[in-house]
């Protein structure tokens, strides 16, 4: 009984470790692809001279015309830039701070959903090395932060209580069941004859 204790916290102290280094490769990638300082997309570019020429007072009503994001995330955009001037680094520091916390806080999720700790690993893997959640680190647009704000609630998912909560009509339900076939018949389907024919 003693030994088989023991051999649950080698391999949970094992487990931890891996998921440490996973997590540390993550941060990693991110940073070395925010460090590489990739030049503006056009949108970026666009984005980030409204950030820079427009004043607080009418930056809203300029986003608002030209440009769709999130307000929380203009204004925390809005407050760095003014802190410490325009620069591909500036502009691209939240996105990069939420994709390091994303990585984190995908891993408790991981951690609510899976009982297997393979899988849990198998999961941050591929997390960290998503072409796309990787691209988002750099991308100046609030892509990453959406990631992260769903991350956190899933992981929310777990602490609300459904029971004050009154179901929906039959009928509903019945509707909202063929409204999810047609979301998942629109995804779009890689076909390679589409680049090459």
């Amino acid at each position: 009984m003693e030994k088989e204790k023991d051999n649950n916290l080698f391999l949970n102290k094992i487990f931890y470790i891996i998921v440490g280094i996973i997590i540390l490769l993550g941060i990693y990638i991110r940073t070395w692809t925010y460090l590489k300082n990739i030049p503006f997309t056009s949108d970026e570019a666009l984005l980030g001279t409204i950030f820079f020429k427009t004043p607080v007072l009418k930056f809203f009503n300029e986003i608002d015309t030209i440009v769709k994001i999130p307000p929380l995330w203009g204004i925390l955009e809005k407050i760095i830039t003014n802190i410490f001037g325009p620069s591909f680094f500036t502009y691209r520091l939240i996105p990069y701070l939420t994709s390091i916390l994303s990585v984190i806080a995908f891993f408790f999720l991981l951690k609510n959903i899976f009982k297997s700790k393979v899988a849990i690993i198998i999961g941050l893997i591929l997390f960290i090395i998503n072409v796309p959640l990787v691209f988002f680190t750099v991308n100046f647009r609030p892509y990453e932060s959406d990631v992260f704000i769903c991350i956190l609630l899933l992981l929310s998912y777990k602490y609300v209580s459904f029971k004050e909560i009154t179901p929906p009509p039959l009928h509903f339900v019945h509707f909202n069941k063929h409204i999810n076939y047609f979301v998942l018949i629109s995804f779009n389907i890689y076909n390679p004859c589409n680049n090459f024919c």
